[in-house]
């Protein structure tokens, strides 16, 4: 590979050479030459000077010491030969090779000729700063990347990149690693140029406080024997913290707080704190050196308080910092009376007096008033007894007077009147009658202003709009709606997202409402401005990844209308590749109205290997109704190759492994299969697993073999997501060892579940084909309160040699959920119909059969293990039960959702399904199963935590509790 790269770099500077020379043997007669450099703003000017006629081009391209593909030059520039070229076109195809941010010098040269003139763009780039790699840390990588200060597509500079690993070093030293080694090392690519800098870290060991020593200035306005009781405190209250402590340039700056704070409360408000460390690389340790100046200090004295703590009315007073101890003590008096008025205590008094630097306050709280009646007057379009019980009920709850309930009464009257339409209602005058000793009634003057109906809706130029989107609703009952402020921002919003769909990027949208005598009127005064369209897409990458790659991930096209939904789904389209560490993709100079806009995309590639494990230990079965076969281990591992072959391509392989089951899988991936759009996976899996025969026997009866290869082929366009997967499979159920007591009860329980004998221990070769198609329209994924979601999923298993007329089979399966909501409910259903087409039930692997039960289906039955059942007697006479599986499904699920307090939920279900192993029509009412309950759930990042807990309606199965519980993550449909 490296000898690749020198044999490339040596054929460029040929050619380049072979052009300097030609250039120069003919400059004179045929080239007209213009420097750019990006720095210099008047290039526009010196292409005017050139180019004044227009021309016929008859070829361009393009000669760059970087690499820079062809197809992303013609794009960029986009000058087609045997067309007409003005200056204007050459300064737009200067402007986007600008754009693209890694060109410090461009050369343009005109050649012309009899048949029209050439282009040649030579292209001098600079080094431009690719990624930034750690190496040696398992954690905190971001944290030091935070230090680095070059950006992934700037320009490369040392020195940055010199400061920055010293800033991470002193990173290290603020946590207490001083013998932390930073090593770097730049890797620079002639190729793209560009440089990774790949940098090691080692933090060793960690060094812990050993010794705490306070020098404090001395405070002249305190005498020796104060200062030094001052010192031993402060030193005894650093030493509790910090001695012994592991050490930390941040723990260290809380703990000054804390020290400022206390020493604040003992009167000194001017506090300077200096440290100084020593450390001792021997002995892993540091010594801090603490250099305290307490300045003037001041002590505040409370006497007769017994409802603020002295704390609290420190705390008042301490809200003027240092200047607290320059105000008179009037001053603070007041402050100190406001505080007990708020609470109730009207006639209070505080008797202030100043002695040296120490303020005494004495103070006379007397009786905290109440208020158990409030009175409104001027209410005219309402009871007033109404407006009370909803806005001022908790303030009449309160045994004693508290202002801060009090406002937010206020508030609540204000948004009260504002949600019915008054906007100027205002509380004028507040009056406290006195009742008895310390009871009063609250005088509450206001004044409710104009009701605003809405009369009408007017929208000048854009009348069409007005029977639209939430206006439809506000010219229906004209005259009878009432104009609150959230159907003004309702409207707003809906009017910025139309225009912004109709490709008004820069569109004012402002309203006024209009004083009428019969109500009001609502203007929206629109000024669209011009319609913005797409304009070429600049790639700020400095890795060399393809044009055409990331081209085919865009939902956009240049000169399409602006559509900020495509340029949302081309982002998420790149970050699904999960290839690059970020990807930003944004207008550019948003702020700038143009009819074109440009879009800037920069990617950063992550690091080409991942690793990740898995260790646990676990119960080998789960199951209430199972005995457990004893804990097992759980291990596993991801191994991830990305872009290998530099084509947006991923190498997958995973295994995991436990007591009871194992399984290994290769993929590889592609971003879509030649011309075809459609994400691409090549994957060869084997796995083993193995499980309980029947309901109350522990053994591993039998056990499940498959691999394969296939072939899945995905393709999303909103809101359908289609797959189709193609491949060779092998399946082979057998026993879970050989020893003859497995054997009898294996022949049973085959008998038990319908299943053939003859084809146990044989591998059955099948040709899978699997379509699926998901309709998706909810309004949130995780947590949905609206919209609706469909799949439909065939699955046809055909087999090939000696078992070929007895195990065919296709297997569909359709689901369909709605939710609609009724605030704050939201209702949900959900249908599930499953048929496997074959004529012999016998003849389908247990794992492929359709079943029921679990948190997902028929909630009062544990997963997978609805009727109907087989009975299996063991060698003792027991009776046992084991599930069998069926070939056509129905189930019914229902629910109400609703919420409880902030992330809480709850909801009430019913479920209904049935389970059969003949036909639909076959099934009678009596098989039908039923489940009732109830659920709790909290939502979380990752989905819904629920708890759901439900009963059956009848014990049609023995052996198992006419209830059960699941504790899962996400909503069941």
């Amino acid at each position: 590979m490296q000898y690749l790269k020198i044999i490339k770099s040596y054929i460029f500077f040929i050619v380049l050479l072979c052009l300097m020379v030609y250039k120069g043997a003919h400059a004179e007669e045929e080239c007209i030459r213009i420097v750019i450099e990006p720095q210099v703003d008047d290039y526009e000017k010196n292409i005017d000077q050139v180019v004044v006629q227009p021309f016929v081009l008859t070829k361009a391209y393009h000669i760059s010491d970087v690499h820079f593909e062809k197809k992303e030059f013609d794009y960029l520039i986009g000058l087609k030969p045997e067309s007409q070229v003005t200056a204007s076109d050459i300064k737009k195809a200067i402007h986007y090779l600008i754009k693209k941010n890694k060109f410090q010098k461009i050369e343009l040269c005109l050649y012309p000729s009899q048949k029209g003139t050439m282009l040649v763009f030579y292209l001098y780039g600079f080094w431009t700063f690719e990624r930034i790699t750690f190496r040696g840390v398992m954690t905190g990588k971001d944290t030091y990347r935070n230090y680095y200060s070059l950006q992934p597509g700037n320009r490369f500079d040392e020195k940055k990149h010199v400061t920055s690993i010293g800033a991470i070093k002193e990173a290290f030293c603020d946590e207490g690693y001083f013998q932390a080694t930073v090593s770097d090392e730049l890797l620079r690519n002639e190729h793209t140029k560009s440089v990774v800098a790949k940098i090691t870290l080692e933090k060793n060991t960690r060094f812990y406080i050993k010794a705490i020593d306070i020098d404090m200035v001395k405070n002249t306005h305190t005498n020796d024997s104060s200062n030094h009781a001052i010192a031993t405190k402060v030193k005894k209250f650093l030493l509790k913290k910090l001695e012994g402590a592991a050490y930390s340039k941040h723990h260290i700056e809380q703990e000054i707080i804390a020290l400022k704070h206390y020493l604040e409360q003992k009167g000194f408000m001017y506090i300077s704190v200096d440290v100084d460390r020593m450390v001792d690389m021997e002995h892993h340790t540091v010594d801090i050196r603490f250099h305290l100046d307490l300045h003037h200090s001041r002590e505040f004295i409370f006497l007769g308080n017994s409802f603020f703590t002295e704390q609290e009315l420190l705390n008042y007073i301490l809200v003027f910092g240092r200047s607290a101890w320059l105000l008179p003590s009037t001053i603070l008096s007041e402050e100190l009376i406001k505080a007990y008025h708020q609470k109730g205590f009207w006639q209070v008094s505080i008797d202030a007096k100043e002695e040296n630097d120490r303020y005494f306050f004495v103070i006379k709280e007397g009786v905290r008033n109440s208020i158990d009646e409030i009175i409104l007057e001027n209410v005219e379009y309402y009871d007033a007894q109404e407006v009370i019980k909803e806005c001022f009920s908790e303030l009449l709850k309160m045994p004693q007077y508290d202002e801060i309930i009090l406002k937010q009464a206020y508030e609540k009257v204000i948004q009260w009147y504002a949600q019915r339409g008054f906007w100027q209602v205002s509380i004028l005058k507040e009056r406290y009658m006195q009742k008895s000793d310390n009871l009063y009634a609250l005088h509450v003057l206001l004044d409710e202003g104009d009701r605003s109906n809405l009369i009408a809706v007017s929208i000048p130029g854009f009348e069409h709009l007005e029977l639209e989107g939430p206006f439809r609703n506000s010219t229906k009952g004209v005259g009878s709606i009432i104009l609150e402020p959230k159907m003004i921002a309702q409207q707003k919003q809906w009017l910025f997202d139309y225009f912004q769909k109709q490709g008004y990027l820069h569109a004012s949208i402002k309203h006024i409402v209009h004083k009428e005598e019969d109500g009001v009127r609502l203007e929206w005064q629109i000024d669209a401005g011009q319609k913005v369209y797409f304009g070429k897409t600049v790639i700020l990458d400095a890795t060399g990844f393809p044009f055409e790659c990331v081209m085919n991930e865009l939902t956009y096209k240049e000169g399409e209308l602006w559509d900020r939904e495509k340029l949302k789904q081309s982002l998420l389209n790149l970050k699904e590749l999960n290839i690059f560490d970020a990807v930003h993709l944004y207008p550019s100079d948003i702020t700038q109205q143009e009819t074109e806009k440009s879009i800037l995309l920069r990617l950063q590639k992550d690091d080409p290997f991942e690793v990740r494990t898995r260790l646990g230990v676990g119960l080998q079965q789960i199951d209430r109704h199972f005995r457990t076969g004893g804990l097992t281990y759980k291990l596993g591992g991801t191994f991830i190759v990305k872009n290998p072959c530099n084509c947006a391509d991923q190498l997958k392989v995973e295994a995991d492994f436990s007591r009871s089951r194992r399984s290994i899988s290769v993929g590889y991936r592609l971003p879509r299969l030649g011309i075809i759009p459609a994400r691409t996976l090549f994957k060869g899996y084997s796995a083993k697993y193995v499980y309980p025969g029947c309901i109350g026997i522990s053994k591993n009866i039998y056990q499940m073999k498959q691999g394969g290869f296939l072939v899945g082929l995905r393709s999303i366009h909103k809101p359908f997501d289609i797959g189709f997967n193609v491949g060779v499979e092998v399946m082979r159920t057998s026993l879970s060892d050989n020893l003859q007591e497995t054997k009898m009860m294996a022949n049973r329980i085959a008998l038990a579940i319908n299943f053939d004998p003859a084809l146990l221990h044989k591998y059955i070769p099948y040709v899978v084909l699997e379509p699926t198609c998901i309709i998706n329209n909810l309004d949130n994924n995780l947590n949905p309160s609206k919209g609706t979601f469909s799949l439909l999923s065939l699955k046809g298993m055909i087999p090939f040699g000696t078992y070929k007329k007895d195990a065919f089979f296709v297997r569909c399966i359709i689901e369909q959920s709605l939710f609609m909501p009724f605030k704050p409910f939201v209702m949900a259903f959900h249908i599930r119909i499953g048929h496997i087409f074959l004529q012999n039930f016998q003849h389908i692997m247990p794992s492929e059969r359709l079943y029921l039960g679990g948190a997902n289906s028929i909630r009062s039955y544990v997963t997978d293990r609805c009727p109907p059942l087989g009975i299996i007697i063991d060698e003792c006479g027991k009776e046992h039960t084991v599930p069998q599986g069926g070939k056509s499904l129905l189930a019914f699920n229902a629910e109400v959702r609703f919420p409880i307090f902030k992330g809480f939920g709850g909801a009430i279900f019913q479920d209904i399904g049935f389970l059969s192993d003949t036909r639909f029509a076959d099934v009678p009412r009596k098989n039908m199963l039923t489940s009732t309950g109830f659920g709790l759930y909290y939502v979380t990042p990752v989905g819904p935590l629920r708890f759901d807990f439900a009963f059956k309606w009848k014990d049609d199965v023995p052996t198992s509790k006419p209830y059960a519980w699941y504790l899962t993550f996400g909503h069941p449909f």
